[in-house]
């Protein structure tokens, strides 16, 4: 098997021109042997012709043939031209001295035929034969008709044949090779792109380029943006894991800080079981929620209905016994009592418990928490609202909030996560928020989620 693509085409393409100079000097050889047989056959006619016109004036005198000049290699006996003249009934009447001990002799003419061009083959001889017949009135008055035979030696034509294929081979052979360097190295510029392809994806590997960057063939850009594509989901998908991670870090800091605050301040180990029971519980939920998002993006789907009372209340209830050295004043505005958003329980109370805990966190005494649903035609959907009368973040420092890792107050433990988690939830419901200076005084937070 050629695992290479470029081995592949090299070695096809090569098959198919080796293939096709051979057939094209197999047809060559072939014209110009059919084109010399032609010129020997019209040669050896003429010189028939010639030989008669020499023996009209005696009815083929040898006198006079001998004496021919052009016709003189006929009386040689070592010549390589034979010619003889024979009578209908096959009487030779004439022979050239060169036709003296030869053990072959001419084939007869057919009497339907007035001439004829064969190739006659010895032991020792291979001769081209040319035989016509010519007629002349005697002096009587009568017809008298002669056969005319003329062979000559085939080396001559094997000779040129020899020469030609030689040519051949040569003009050919060297044309091959030209066509072949020239054709490996259009092959070599042809396979560029998928050389810079490779090279590209070796970077990518090698951490030194982010994606397969320029200009690609038609054939390779699809190609290319699929690689991209891919590498973009992979990369989407590490970043979606390390996210999960954090955001889950961020999620268990609250039901501990419960624990830590509860086992200070519970006055025996058996008070201390109902809520360890429900922090266990809430621990488990969020492990499994952040691990489920882990593996799959938020979609704003059709879920059971989530009552978000009793949840804003379990996640202020936590929050209190945290900052419980705060003594916070909490104030909740939830209408209707039996208000609920259809949405993954998960992700609501990981929307709701950041921003509360947020609240908490930075407040100086006072947190208010509202939530209600719209019907009207602009934003129908749940609105909530969350206020303190903390830390103000600043118009300019939204931005900055909203990214991982962005704080405002290194003086106070976190890890800048909070907001973004939100953020993201929000968007992924579609929905929108505002960050604002809240009528206590501090930093108001208003979320929008369509229903």
């Amino acid at each position: 098997m050629l695992n290479s693509l470029r081995l592949r085409f090299l070695v096809g393409s090569n098959i198919l021109l080796i293939s096709f100079f051979a057939v094209t000097g197999y047809l060559f050889d072939q014209i110009f042997r059919n084109n010399l047989l032609d010129t020997e056959r019209n040669l050896m006619y003429a010189q028939l012709v010639e030989l008669a016109a020499i023996a009209e004036s005696s009815f083929v005198s040898s006198r006079n043939l001998s004496e021919d000049v052009s016709v003189k290699s006929l009386m040689e006996p070592d010549a390589d031209i034979y010619a003889n003249v024979e009578s209908r009934d096959g009487r030779v009447i004439w022979q050239s001295a060169s036709m003296n001990n030869q053990d072959f002799s001419f084939q007869v003419l057919p009497e339907s035929s007035e001439n004829r061009f064969y190739r006659l083959h010895t032991i020792d001889k291979k001769v081209f034969v040319s035989s016509m017949i010519f007629s002349w009135l005697s002096i009587d008055g009568n017809e008298v008709s002669y056969i005319f035979n003329l062979g000559k030696s085939e080396d001559p034509y094997w000779e040129q044949v020899s020469h030609f294929r030689e040519s051949i081979f040569l003009w050919l052979g060297g044309l091959l090779m030209l066509l072949l360097l020239l054709q490996y190295a259009l092959l070599q510029w042809g396979f560029l792109p998928l050389a810079y392809l490779a090279k590209s994806l070796r970077a990518i590997q090698d951490g030194k380029q982010d994606e397969l960057k320029g200009d690609f063939p038609t054939e390779l850009t699809a190609v290319a943006e699929n690689v991209n594509h891919l590498i973009r989901h992979e990369r989407k998908r590490q970043e979606q894991y390390r996210n999960a991670l954090a955001d889950l870090a961020h999620s268990l800091k609250t039901p501990l800080a419960v624990i830590n605050s509860s086992i200070e301040t519970a006055p025996t180990l058996k008070a201390l079981k109902p809520m360890l029971e429900e922090q266990v519980a809430q621990l488990d939920a969020m492990i499994t929620y952040q691990l489920k998002r882990a593996r799959h993006e938020t979609k704003n789907v059709f879920m059971p209905p989530v009552p978000l009372k009793p949840l804003i209340n379990k996640i202020c209830k936590a929050m209190q016994k945290v900052y419980m050295s705060k003594n916070i004043q909490l104030e909740l505005d939830i209408k209707p009592e039996d208000i609920s958003f259809n949405a993954e329980e998960g992700d609501v109370y990981e929307l709701l418990g950041n921003l509360i805990e947020n609240a908490f966190k930075y407040c100086k005494k006072r947190v208010k928490v509202k939530a209600k649903l719209t019907t009207h035609t602009i934003k129908p959907g749940l609105h909530v609202v969350i206020s303190n009368d903390g830390t103000i973040i600043a118009a300019h420092e939204i931005e900055q909030v909203l990214e991982r890792g962005g704080r405002t107050r290194p003086d106070v433990p976190g890890h800048g996560i909070g907001l973004a988690v939100v953020n993201d939830l929000v968007i992924s419901f579609g929905g929108e928020l505002h960050i604002s200076e809240s009528s206590l005084g501090g930093t108001r937070v208003e979320i929008w989620l369509p229903k």
